[in-house]
């Protein structure tokens, strides 16, 4: 109540109220100057109608005649007869209005304070309009509907704030001494009441959403229902001016001037309340609006009027979209734009291991609620909207001055039509092709090429030699990550690369993640960019720095940890980001593995090859006894068990480098190399960068597929048990028939059989010596219990795990041929393998699988 006394004595207040006063006083001078002054009765003759006495109240008997206190008893009768107000007429719409009449503050002054201080004044009871004449009461009916229209209080129509039971105020308009009007007059009086409420809620919403934290769309759209206000105080001036030029005025003729503006101010009273109730505010206005249009889209005349309302709504967010879309600038004071600038990443990221995320990262799109922030009209083009500005801001980071896509002139403006999609469309594509033309003068192929030669460990003598170079750390423990770059570094000066600045950026980091671990960290991210519009698994992120503890380092070895890694230069990185990266380390890794079983199984083949001498014996043996010769001695002939021992591990070693030598050959001859030139076409033909970037995520994809890092989680585990039982066989090769041929020729040389014989004699001496040593070790180690049970063991194993594996092999290829999900090249593929792997038909011969 203090905050109403105290807006009360405001001068601004004060001068509506005495206009309010000085306008009923005149009405009643008004009144008193056209009653008969000589004679109470009036004239004998026909009384004028519209005075106090054709009104029943003043009848007497069924003549009509008035005496002379019949005024004054009427004066008084109209004192005494007081009707209370009905808030809420049933015919008036209630709309959700939110906090629209809910203040904010006590020093607002704007138009809810008006109606504060309004509502306590309204100069007393009601009159009853039964005292008054037709023409009297039309007459104070029309004043009334003016005073409500810009939210007066009137003699007979009222308001009042009503309070629900969260705090929010609602404004009712009551229509008083209803009952006593006349049917015809009361039906004009009720259609035009409700569009008092209408205009003071868009008022309230043309001041409530003028702040800023509103955001310029509501600021928009406010100042849209602020010019429509404009009009319709001018226009109720105007009729105020008609109703006081003493000209007849009828309620028929208010009617004919309000009922436009009454559909109006319906359909704007409604998006108002709708907007306020649900806390709408940037894009989602502009969603509501659009939708909203479409639904009077039967209506001309509302549609054109929602059109203007659109094209006035829209014009702070066409701005904001036409400076990120011609000038890769974000102008987004309060958070309303689709796009949004991450300022914690700069042009100094560049340079660093935050290039990636610079692309990937530093304009993003902006959700709210899982949605983005993008109107329903723009919602097909989001990806063209994101994309046009962060190709102009890429050639802009390259030194380079992006040209303006549209023309001169040419702005983006929203239009029934919708031209401005089109505009979108042709900024989306001249953007794209500066941005490409920017990738081709970097050399994008060749950065490209550099990552196929390295992940994809295409530049073989390189890791040859790392792995020679490295062999003693590779297979250690708590082996420092510098030791093994250093170990790379030489490598890369000890091969054909050595002036390729690419291969000096290499670098070896630690990581703990086993490739069973980065394989379904692959999987699961393709699951989330599909259902995402991003597709290019922004959250995958490469190893690039140690990020393993010091107890697995101590107790792993180096080459299980140890991870290649190559910072992507800019702009190469739009093509190759992190999670591109993430990948070929994938590949790598498992390329990696590879051709170190590979290594380490060639490696065992060569210490088996040794042993020849002692198969030739065996058959110069059982050719001189063929011959008649004499039998060699006893000592000197291996055992049988001996040689079936060795026959079973030379056969096991064979298959197991078959096995892995024509997998190694699959992924590069048969798969990789295809993949590549494939891209590399495409690459080139690429007309925006969007291709180019699918293109390159295709052959990640289809590469990932091939090598069996995204399928069914069968397969890998299988091929992974085989490169564990190749390993087994190569320690329990090296544990026991590890010969120190260098302590042979010292006991060779230090031989007293050899003191009295010179030349060939002692040559040929010496080689029956070293023959003999070698013979009774090799002869310990393979009648070795432990090795013949383990060699049995591994052997049997081998040949299931590579059952296991051709059977999978076998049902992915069945699978994909019925399902028709692969291409004739991966099936073709496939098949291969399986022939391969199957050397001679070895497997299916024996039955240890399945027919494809």
């Amino acid at each position: 109540m203090e905050t109403r006394k105290s807006q009360l004595d405001r001068e601004d207040i004060k001068a509506v109220l005495e206009a309010q006063r000085a306008k009923i006083a005149a009405l009643q001078r008004r009144e008193r100057h056209q009653r008969p002054s000589d004679d109470p009765r009036g004239s004998e003759g026909e009384r004028p109608s519209g005075t106090l006495t054709d009104n029943p109240v003043f009848a007497k008997g069924t003549g009509g005649d008035v005496e002379a206190g019949d005024v004054a008893r009427g004066v008084q009768a109209m004192k005494e007869c007081l009707v209370e107000g009905q808030y809420g007429h049933p015919g008036m719409p209630e709309y959700p209005v939110g906090s629209l009449f809910t203040a904010r503050g006590e020093d607002e002054g704007d138009s809810l304070a008006f109606l504060q201080a309004c509502e306590g004044h309204h100069g007393g009871p009601l009159m009853s309009c039964a005292m008054l004449p037709p023409q009297m009461q039309e007459r104070m009916l029309c004043e009334d509907l003016l005073s409500s229209f810009e939210g007066f209080q009137g003699n007979w129509i009222r308001f009042r704030f009503e309070e629900d039971a969260v705090g929010r105020h609602d404004l009712r308009y009551s229509f008083g001494c209803e009952a006593e009007l006349d049917p015809s007059m009361r039906e004009m009086v009720t259609k035009m009441v409700p569009l008092s409420k209408y205009v003071m809620m868009v008022r309230r919403f043309s001041e409530t959403k003028n702040a800023y934290t509103s955001g310029l769309v509501n600021q928009a759209l406010a100042g849209a229902m602020r010019g429509m206000l404009l009009d319709w105080d001018l226009m109720v001036a105007q009729i105020e001016s008609q109703l006081r030029s003493g000209k007849s005025f009828t309620l028929q003729a208010l009617w004919y001037y309000v009922q436009s503006p009454l559909t109006a101010f319906q359909l704007v009273a409604k998006i108002a309340s709708d907007i306020c109730s649900r806390k709408l505010r940037g894009a989602d206005v502009l969603s509501y609006l659009h939708d909203k249009a479409d639904k009077v889209i039967g209506d001309p005349l509302a549609r054109k009027f929602m059109s203007r309302i659109l094209a006035t709504t829209t014009e702070p967010y066409f701005d904001m979209l036409e400076k990120w879309m011609c000038d890769a600038r974000i102008d987004d004071p309060y958070g309303e734009f689709v796009v949004k600038e991450n300022l914690g990443i700069g042009m100094g990221d560049l340079e660093t291991e935050r290039a990636s995320s610079y692309w990937t990262d530093k304009f993003t799109i902006r959700y709210e609620d899982g949605a983005p922030c993008v109107p329903a009209f723009l919602r097909n083009c989001l990806k063209e909207i994101l994309n046009t500005g962060k190709y102009l801001d890429l050639v802009r980071t390259c030194g380079h001055a992006p040209d303006r896509p549209l023309a001169r002139g040419v702005r983006l403006e929203y239009d029934e039509e919708g031209t401005y999609l089109l505009r979108i469309k042709e900024a989306y594509e001249t953007a794209s092709r500066a941005a490409v033309q920017e990738l081709h003068e970097h050399n994008v192929l060749h950065g490209l090429e550099g990552l196929k030669k390295y992940f994809l460990t295409a530049q073989g003598d390189l890791f040859l030699a790392f792995m020679d170079a490295g062999d003693i750390d590779l297979k250690s423990a708590n082996i420092p990550m510098q030791q093994l770059q250093d170990v790379l570094q030489l490598s890369v000066e000890a091969c054909s690369v050595s002036s390729d600045p690419m291969a000096s950026s290499l670098e070896i980091v630690y990581g703990s993640k086993s490739l069973h671990q980065l394989m379904l960290d692959l999987t699961r991210s393709a699951r989330t960019s599909d259902a995402h519009l991003d597709s290019t698994r922004s959250q995958l992120r490469p190893i690039h720095s140690m990020s393993v503890s010091a107890t697995e380092k101590s107790k792993m070895p180096a080459r299980n940890l140890a991870m290649l890694y190559y910072r992507v230069p800019w702009p190469l990185v739009v093509v190759a980001p992190d999670s591109a990266i993430a990948q070929y380390q994938a590949f790598f890794k498992h390329l990696f593995d590879l051709k170190w079983v590979e290594r380490e199984l060639n490696k065992t083949c060569k210490l088996y090859q040794s042993t020849r001498m002692l198969a030739n014996f065996e058959r110069r043996a059982a050719r001189r006894l063929s011959t008649g010769g004499v039998n060699p001695p006893p000592e000197s002939m291996t055992s049988s068990k001996a040689m079936q021992n060795l026959m079973l591990a030379y056969n096991t070693c064979q298959t197991m480098v078959h096995f892995f030598r024509q997998y190694l050959l699959y992924s590069s001859f048969e798969l990789l190399d295809p993949l590549w030139k494939a891209l590399e076409d495409d690459l080139k033909k690429s007309s925006n960068v969007d291709e180019m970037m699918e293109h390159h995520m295709m052959f990640l994809e289809r590469a990932m597929k091939g090598l069996f890092l995204s399928r069914k989680l069968k397969l890998p585990p299988a091929l992974f048990k085989v490169e564990e039982l190749a390993l087994d066989f190569v320690k329990l090769t090296s544990k026991h028939l590890d010969i120190d041929y260098i302590a042979l020729d010292r006991a060779a040389e230090s031989s007293v059989e050899l003191d009295n014989l010179k030349g060939r004699a002692a040559e040929a001496e010496k080689r029956r010596y070293k023959a003999r040593r070698v013979r009774a070790v090799v002869d310990a180690a393979l009648t070795n219990p432990l090795y013949e049970t383990q060699l049995r063991e591994l052997s049997v194993h081998f040949k299931t795990r590579c059952r296991d594996f051709l059977s999978l092999l076998v049902d992915a290829y069945q699978d994909a041929k019925k399902s028709k999900q692969g291409s004739r090249e991966d099936l073709e593929s496939l098949s291969n393998l399986i022939d391969r792997l199957d050397f001679n038909g070895y497997f299916e011969n024996t039955g240890l699988r399945k027919k494809a």
